[in-house]
């Protein structure tokens, strides 16, 4: 089960290593307007892939924390990030454990299910965006669509999460 954790986190960060070098880090050089705000965002919430997808193949405590280790390690290797790339990985991992853990108890990981686990997530990165980063502009129009954008990113990805577990599982 353990090496399942592990290879999703490794292809993972890989990815989306490649996808924030490529991707994200062009986007957030251009003038921030509202398009390319939701891009990020909902480039941000890829971070919840590896884990909500560990946890839904697992099905065991632990799962969506371990899936992020690989994933911190590739980041930090490969992009420029370094340290804030693994205390990003770390923050959606734990994120993504608790939501897991209320909301499914390790017992159902349908696709419904996983995709409302994805929500609570999804407002910990829009609230996290806020916070740490000063060029938001921060009127309401821009955090509504911001917070929509997470919202709704966070649902779809770990909705396809719980998708890609039950079909890997047979």
């Amino acid at each position: 089960d353990w090496l399942v954790v592990g290879n999703v986190g490794l292809v993972s960060g890989l990815a989306l290593s490649g996808l924030l070098s490529f991707g994200l880090i062009a986007l957030m050089h251009v003038e921030m307007g509202l398009p390319a705000l939701v891009a990020v965002v909902a480039g941000v919430n890829l971070w919840l892939l590896p884990s909500l997808l560990a946890a839904a193949l697992v099905g065991k405590p632990g799962a969506a924390l371990a899936a992020q280790a690989p994933v911190a390690l590739v980041l930090a290797l490969l992009t420029p990030y370094g340290m804030d790339g693994l205390l990003a990985c770390l923050f959606y991992g734990l994120a993504a454990e608790l939501a897991v853990a209320a909301l499914t108890r390790y017992r159902s990981f349908g696709w419904r299910r996983m995709g409302l686990s994805g929500l609570p997530a999804g407002l910990l990165s829009v609230t996290t965006a806020v916070l740490f980063h000063p060029v938001i502009p921060l009127w309401l129009p821009t955090l509504a669509v911001m917070g929509l954008a997470s919202l709704g990113s966070a649902f779809a990805y770990s909705a396809v999460a719980g998708l890609l577990a039950e079909r890997l599982r047979g």
